[in-house]
């Protein structure tokens, strides 16, 4: 009995990431859910470029906002028509409903730190979906510092100018907030 396709595919982007001098960014793109099945179903897909522009994109945007502390940098990487849905709010439709209210639902809470890490990437066209982990540092204005961790679902869509955005943004935390 010959294996499944997509096991042959899985073993052969393997054996070429041992034998290329892959880094850790490619052999973690190896377990992206590009399949064949997936790709013949979408059209072109090209999961393991588009893994490495999201992991780029986040990392720049973390280093931006440890170094400037300016949530603007994060606010670029969203669509106008994003939708949220984080941990005990409604649902934000649109990127001006979401900077009205996340500063309501952070409280005296604010962002000092970003970090994503991107699990598996699916593309399918334009569109790009992400499943990954956090963790996020946010200050009070007391100085108290504190580490949030959980997990994310996001949706990235391609820009007319060939960059990503996302458009839909689904997280929930390891363990409950501190309040």
């Amino acid at each position: 009995m010959q294996p499944p396709m997509y096991v042959l595919v899985v073993a052969g982007v393997l054996a070429d990431a041992a034998c290329s001098g892959s880094t850790r960014a490619d052999t973690a793109a190896a377990r992206d859910s590009a399949t064949p099945a997936a790709a013949a179903s979408c059209g072109a897909t090209d999961a393991i470029n588009v893994r490495r522009t999201i992991d780029s994109t986040m990392a720049h945007a973390g280093a931006e906002l440890r170094r400037t502390g300016d949530m603007e940098i994060l606010w670029a990487l969203y669509a106008d028509d994003t939708i949220f849905m984080w941990d005990n709010q409604r649902m934000w439709r649109g990127k001006a409903e979401a900077r009205r209210e996340a500063p309501k639902a952070l409280g005296d809470l604010s962002f000092k730190d970003a970090k994503e890490t991107v699990e598996d990437v699916i593309v399918c066209g334009d569109l790009a979906v992400e499943v990954g982990t956090f963790e996020h540092t946010l200050q009070r204005k007391s100085g108290q510092v504190i580490t949030n961790r959980g997990k994310n679902l996001k949706a990235w869509r391609r820009q007319p100018d060939g960059s990503w955005r996302i458009v839909r943004n689904l997280g929930n935390d390891d363990a409950p907030l501190q309040r």
